[in-house]
């Protein structure tokens, strides 16, 4: 009768044992999950403040061009040198300053999302037909892809933002597409790089 009870109580002590370690590795599994979690959610946060600070480095180095540019139209037209501001307001050179921050701060973000964008748009694309660019450097047209992949297709928005004509940007996205190995599914595959990256 004893050796029943003490059998009884090892086979209980067995069970409470094993329930514990399941419970335990199930614990233990949580929590390795959870952490990925809490690393991925820190992750995402860095990216968020790293484009946030571009942003505000773009946005800063603007306001600074635009005063200094400002001051200098104030100065010549004090000096009576209108022929002067004429000119330089007529000038693409402000605009061409800019629009080469914008276009380097754009590419940075897009490369930091995306750090395999381009070779995944070249996956979808005839290999005789696919693209090199300086590194770190978009063309116009992947400029234009890449509003896709951040989920942005108004052509007015990526005509504004580009400094194009509406005509254009339809222009490259139909040469891209002409270049593409499956042009029913190349807008759609540009779309999933944003999806999947």
């Amino acid at each position: 009768m004893m050796t029943a009870i003490l059998i009884l109580i090892s086979c209980v002590a067995l069970v409470v044992s094993g329930i514990t370690l399941i419970f335990a590795m199930r614990m233990r599994r949580d929590a390795g999950r959870h952490n990925n979690t809490l690393r991925e959610q820190t992750a995402v946060e860095a990216d968020r403040r790293a484009l946030t600070v571009e942003f505000l480095r773009l946005h800063a180095a603007t306001l600074e061009k635009f005063d200094s540019t400002l001051s200098n139209i104030r100065r010549k037209l004090v000096a009576g040198q209108v022929a002067s501001v004429k000119d330089m307001l007529e000038s693409q050179v402000l605009n061409d300053d800019h629009d080469e921050m914008q276009n380097l701060t754009f590419d940075n973000t897009i490369f930091n999302l995306y750090p395999d964008f381009l070779q995944q748009v070249n996956a979808l694309l005839i290999p005789e037909r696919r693209i090199e660019t300086a590194e770190g450097r978009l063309t116009t047209e992947l400029r234009v892809l890449a509003f896709s992949c951040l989920g942005i297709d108004d052509t007015a928005v990526v005509a504004r933002f580009l400094r194009l004509s509406h005509n254009t940007v339809y222009t490259y996205r139909n040469r891209m597409r002409q270049r593409a190995l499956d042009r029913d599914t190349f807008d759609r595959s540009i779309q999933q790089i944003g999806l999947s990256a």
